[in-house]
């Protein structure tokens, strides 16, 4: 499995706007989980798309995921795996929000055991979320069989 293996299987693909689930609006989000239009400008409630602009909306989002592991010299040198677990969890929470936690120092220093109790990002608005929980297993599995 790899990053878009696990981002189409959790994010699912919707062809017209929709609210995040943990503020029940803003950012809106559409496809396979772009907050943003072909033209960078945020996602508003209403607007379509087709399919395939769902794709290269999902290809762009992921490529810049990757272009941020890439250039983060705690982690280009990581085994690809470990790179696409990492761009799975950044395409959803961003790679910001990710480069600012504990997680990202666990991995960075190489310390497996805390990078499992802190990849932790299942929780919306406080509230548990089944999906989340499930997709940060997945990501962890690859992550952990991924690292030498």
């Amino acid at each position: 499995m790899d990053a878009l293996e696990i981002i189409c299987t959790f994010e699912g693909r919707k062809l017209e706007a929709y609210p995040d689930p943990a503020t029940g609006g803003a950012p809106w989000t559409i496809g396979w989980g772009s907050t943003r239009d072909r033209n960078g400008k945020p996602i508003k409630p209403g607007m379509k798309i087709t399919a395939q602009e769902a794709s290269a909306l999902l290809e762009r989002d992921l490529d810049e995921v990757f272009l941020q592991i890439s250039a983060d010299s705690g982690l280009k040198k990581l085994p690809q795996g470990c790179k696409e677990a990492i761009a799975s969890l950044c395409y959803n929470i961003g790679f910001n929000a990710f480069k600012c936690s504990k997680c990202y120092k666990a991995v960075v220093n190489g310390n497996l055991e805390e990078v499992c109790r802190q990849w932790d990002w299942y929780k919306a608005n406080g509230e548990f979320m089944r999906g989340l929980a499930r997709r940060r297993v997945k990501e962890l599995g690859l992550f952990l069989d991924s690292w030498k």
